[in-house]
């Protein structure tokens, strides 16, 4: 995780020990990483009123954090089964090793319905939601790309993100996450086959099923994304899964910084690893930067000072 670098009010981070009942870690990973982004920031700022609730239905969630961020929890297990009863995903809270990708997705989703209406914590929100652009053009006109019976590029997609996926890992002895940002926002080497939506009229007027022969035939394109919405707080998931084939350990460099490609800079604050061959098996542990500079390992209820390379 990356903090865009402006100046941030940073908690102070003395420990938050989790214990693990065997398969917590995905869980205990997922508080411990967001303790120092707004929406731990701002749970923490509002402990003293989710505490004087009389009424034990509201904000469940939200006052169960901010009891683990105060030190007076030990333990994610309660918050962990409220987040599965109110996602309805209650695979999340069976005695078995879940995503924590999943689970992070749950709990942000938890907590902005638990505020919703607050406009101080859609201000919270959007400073951990991007937003990219998704264009593509025709290889038969690689001059401009349109489709050379309408004249028009296929139309864009605005797509909002909370974590930024970073594919096509390659399968080395390491490489850094700069160039892996930088390809995800160049033009794509892989090719995608479609048709032209401006000139289906089937397709527009969502009628009979569109033939693809003549001017509707498929055809090949390209695409790349352009950041439209940098976040202030910045997650990247590094997809290393793909199917049925063996997970890509390559080794990440993170840089203390890193630039994108439309000029924001950010800072590393934290990073959440996973050990293990699939997402719902193995280990989770969290790395954070402490307000000195220094950095801490997290592992459940240890943590020890370490260095991040």
């Amino acid at each position: 995780m990356l903090r865009m670098d402006v100046s941030v009010h940073q908690d102070k981070i003395d420990k938050i020990q989790l214990t693990n009942r065997g398969t917590d870690c995905f869980v205990n990973s997922v508080v411990q990483l967001i303790k120092n982004t707004q929406y731990g920031i701002f749970i923490i700022s509002q402990s003293q009123s989710l505490f004087g609730s009389s009424n034990g239905n509201e904000f469940r969630i939200s006052r169960e954090l901010a009891a683990i961020y105060s030190g007076r929890k030990n333990s994610a297990e309660t918050l962990r089964s409220l987040v599965a009863q109110h996602s309805g995903k209650l695979e999340l809270d069976v005695n078995t090793q879940q995503d924590a990708e999943e689970f992070f997705r749950a709990l942000e989703v938890a907590l902005s319905e638990e505020w919703i209406g607050t406009d101080y914590f859609r201000t919270v929100r959007n400073c951990h939601w991007g937003r990219e652009e998704l264009g593509r053009k025709f290889l038969n006109n690689s001059e401009t790309g349109k489709c050379f019976q309408c004249g028009e590029c296929p139309p864009k997609q605005d797509l909002p993100f909370l974590l930024l996926k970073i594919k096509n890992i390659p399968r080395s002895t390491g490489v850094s996450i700069s160039p892996l940002v930088q390809q995800h926002f160049s033009e794509s080497i892989e090719t995608v086959s479609m048709r032209c939506s401006n000139c289906c009229e089937q397709q527009a007027h969502q009628q009979v099923p569109c033939p693809q022969m003549g001017i509707c035939r498929n055809r090949r394109t390209v695409e790349k994304c352009n950041l439209t919405k940098a976040p202030q707080f910045l997650f990247i998931q590094l997809i290393r899964n793909v199917g049925n084939q063996p997970k890509v350990n390559t080794f990440i460099k993170i840089e203390s910084e890193l630039i994108l490609p439309s000029g924001q800079k950010y800072e590393l604050i934290a990073t959440l690893d996973h050990i293990g061959e699939t997402p719902m098996s193995g280990h989770y542990i969290t790395f954070l930067k402490l307000s000195t500079g220094r950095w801490r390992k997290f592992d459940d209820d240890t943590f020890v000072d370490c260095s991040v390379r």
